[in-house]
């Protein structure tokens, strides 16, 4: 998208062939998107918790920013899971930014 935003296209200009040619590539491995299993619970149920610890990590790069954050679970018998929570992810803006500036951004944005 963000190539795209940056050709300043009208909404009936033709898209350049090599951006019409990644967007093929995208749209035709779509399909593998029902292959993921995403579990509902995120604190196992079956067990008491010992501990719980929550990890966030955030990147950001030249073309998009990303976030995700995951619940680590200790129960009672020392087993450990660890499922995701919750995720993020933008594209960059077509302004130029410093890598470390957008990241300071992108932390006010997840937060």
């Amino acid at each position: 998208m963000q190539k795209l935003w940056s050709y300043s296209l009208g909404w009936d200009e033709r898209v350049p062939a090599e951006l019409l040619k990644e967007w093929t590539q995208f749209k035709e491995s779509l399909h593998m998107l029902s292959n993921i299993q995403v579990k509902r619970a995120i604190v196992p149920k079956k067990k008491g918790v010992l501990k719980l610890k929550i990890h966030r990590f955030a990147v950001a790069s030249e073309s998009a920013c990303g976030a995700c954050i995951y619940l680590k679970c200790i129960d009672l018998e020392k087993n450990i899971t660890i499922n995701l929570v919750t995720s993020k992810s933008l594209v960059a803006p077509l302004k130029k930014f410093s890598l470390p500036r957008l990241r300071v951004v992108w932390r006010f944005v997840v937060i």
